[in-house]
């Protein structure tokens, strides 16, 4: 039987988009007969943004789940500045113009590289050896962000007779916020290294585009198209064994956003879009973390446009 170890910082009772890729990965893997297991954070010690318990629920039962310790530096800044004012998800939960949210992300950048989940990396890495020879795993796969994940991986690498797959599922230095983070000059140049090296050692790459795979194919010459896989998010067909939609709304159109919409995203262009359609045909849902800009323009468009209807407390809008 073929044998995996899937680490991964998100994984169930964690919320967020992160954690399905690999939460249904896992299930499938498990379903074609492979031997999965997958080396997480303990729940009680992880800085998760948002908690799902029912995706606990989602775990295959032949999938083997292993925990290890951490320690959590923004756990530790949540006691000082509660946990609401700790930035999520793209940095859309504060503002970011304010000197000492400026100060907050130059100390993060800095001290704790490539992220604050850096902590996790000696646990994790003591644990996955643990696992990796009890059980002869040949293969693993490191998923990220956080991208201290893959540091892991690389010294996994160095240390044992792996097979080594990397998992990217957001750029690294080129995410749409990290200039937002207050890098120096030093602290740049060893993430723009760090994420070299683990393009380079690895033994193959996944990635969730083909835009997303040119901007990791170009950061070395010493890599090869062929290095790379390209497997898109999507969705689990179980999930949605749902019974037909009444009369009512199969002439709508339905629009889902999930994930994080941060300002940087510059989606106000969609927005101004949607008033050139026929509004009464059209249902946009926004699902995740979504900027308080954002929030207060959709409001707006939905006054002015005179809109059925506006929920705001499941971050739901209805247009």
């Amino acid at each position: 039987m073929k044998k995996v170890l899937i680490i991964t910082y998100y994984w169930p009772p964690s919320g967020g988009a992160g954690v399905q890729r690999w939460l249904k990965l896992s299930k499938y893997l498990a379903k074609k007969d492979v031997e999965v297991h997958v080396l997480t954070v303990d729940s009680q010690k992880a800085s998760y943004s948002t908690i799902d318990n029912s995706l606990v629920h989602d775990i295959h039962p032949n999938v083997t789940v292993h925990y290890s310790d951490s320690f959590e530096i923004i756990n530790q800044y949540a006691k000082v500045v509660g946990k609401k004012n700790v930035p999520t998800a793209g940095f859309s939960n504060v503002d970011n113009s304010s000197f000492f949210q400026k100060v907050v992300n130059s100390l993060r950048s800095n001290f704790f590289i490539p992220d604050p989940r850096i902590g996790w990396k000696k646990f994790a890495l003591k644990k996955a050896i643990e696992i990796i020879k009890e059980h002869s795993i040949h293969t693993i796969i490191t998923t990220s962000p956080p991208h201290s994940t893959q540091l892991i991986g690389l010294e996994l690498k160095k240390k044992l007779p792996i097979k080594w797959i990397v998992d990217l599922r957001d750029p690294w230095t080129d995410i749409y916020y990290y200039n937002l983070l207050g890098h120096s000059i030093i602290s740049n140049k060893i993430n723009k290294n760090l994420e070299k090296k683990v393009i380079e050692k690895s033994d193959h790459i996944v990635t969730v585009s083909n835009g997303f795979k040119s901007i990791f194919l170009n950061k070395t010459p010493k890599v090869k198209e062929e290095k790379f896989s390209v497997i898109p998010n999507g969705f689990d067909n179980e999930d949605f064994q749902l019974e037909p939609l009444i009369d009512k709304f199969s002439q709508l159109f339905i629009i889902c956003y999930t994930g994080t919409m941060s300002t940087q995203y510059n989606p106000f262009v969609f927005f101004d879009a949607l008033q050139e359609c026929d509004q009464n045909k059209i249902i946009l849902q926004i699902v995740g973390t979504t900027s308080v800009e954002i929030k207060w323009n959709t409001l707006i468009q939905c006054l002015m446009m005179k809109l059925p209807k506006f929920n705001k407390t499941q971050t739901s809008y209805y247009l």
